[in-house]
């Protein structure tokens, strides 16, 4: 008979698959239709480099969908990929940097495909709506022993300009996203030692973008 402790964690298994199993193929859709993009249009050798970078990043998704969590150094990577992918696919309409200088514990454990979703929806509903060259800059924080505070930041044309420009049918879709997120926190934050805070920041003018701000406690 399995005790208390044991249902705990099969539940939260089962929760986790289920997020997962809807996250994947979402960015798995995406990914092929810019192949099949760059294809269409005979840009042959950006086509090969985007397959391969994706084939990387599906095999680390999938490594990470199997783990409750994942190294900030493991992560790093999976966003780098998973940005240059991004970057192929709208031909260099943003630059990005990923800063770490202040990330003292590389192997501190994150929640797997916690922060691809926000750095997905500042690229695609934030920089591809700008009129100018746009940058991204993702940056990873370890304030003391026990917090990590990552910091996804635009300069694109906010939350509410972009729900004006894309549309009803985009703003759910983007809408849709967001309650796999927060499923995702709810869940570690049921049945985990760690605790996962979402806060947004729509800049104010001259400034432009958002900046979205996910804070990691851990247990003493």
């Amino acid at each position: 008979m399995l005790n208390a402790s044991m249902k705990r964690n099969l539940r939260m298994e089962m929760e986790l698959k289920a997020i997962y199993s809807q996250i994947n193929p979402h960015f798995i859709f995406n990914s092929l239709n810019s192949a099949l993009l760059l294809v269409s249009k005979n840009r042959m050798d950006e086509a090969y480099t985007h397959i391969s970078k994706f084939s990387k990043l599906l095999r680390s998704y999938i490594k990470s969908s199997r783990n409750k969590f994942i190294t900030a150094e493991e992560e790093i990577i999976n966003l780098q990929n998973y940005i240059e992918l991004q970057q192929i696919r709208f031909k260099d309409r943003f630059s990005y940097e990923i800063d770490t200088a202040h990330l003292t514990n590389r192997s501190v454990k994150i929640p797997s495909l916690l922060l691809q979703p926000f750095v997905e929806n500042a690229i695609e509903h934030g920089l591809l709506n700008n009129i100018e060259k746009g940058h991204l800059l993702v940056k990873f924080n370890m304030t003391d022993d026990t917090t990590l505070v990552c910091i996804i930041d635009d300069n694109g044309i906010g939350r509410e300009e972009s729900k004006k420009i894309s549309g009803q049918n985009v703003s759910k879709e983007e809408s849709y996203g967001n309650l796999l997120v927060k499923d995702l926190v709810n869940i570690f934050n049921k049945y985990e030692s760690v605790h996962v805070e979402i806060s947004y920041i729509d800049k104010l003018p001259p400034l432009t973008g958002t900046a979205v701000s996910i804070t990691i406690k851990y247990p003493e």
